[in-house]
């Protein structure tokens, strides 16, 4: 799991709690709820475009980490071409 996705599963989280406020703000009478289901709405609606944007990056990052590994065993490949027949087994990497 990225730091990315653990991020949007704790928004994920912090929103269900909101939702669940905003199920017993009616309770608090008509002056008093209408201010707390706004407030509460807000947070919930914040929470919803952070949780996204969480995901998204999440994504890219998947994504990125997957065309670089393609490159690199791309460039892998074009190095052990370089090489003589009998060193194939030669591996690019720390000696």
């Amino acid at each position: 799991m990225s730091d990315w996705t653990a991020q949007a599963e704790g928004l994920r989280s912090a929103r269900a709690v909101l939702l669940d406020v905003e199920d017993g703000v009616g309770g608090l009478g008509h002056r008093v709820g209408s201010a707390a289901r706004a407030f509460v709405s807000a947070w919930i609606d914040a929470l919803t475009g952070r949780r996204s944007d969480a995901l998204a990056h999440a994504e890219t990052v998947e994504v990125s980490a997957d065309a670089y590994a393609e490159v690199d065993a791309e460039q892998e490949a074009a190095l052990l071409a370089l090489l003589p027949v009998g060193d194939w087994s030669l591996r690019p990497g720390p000696s």
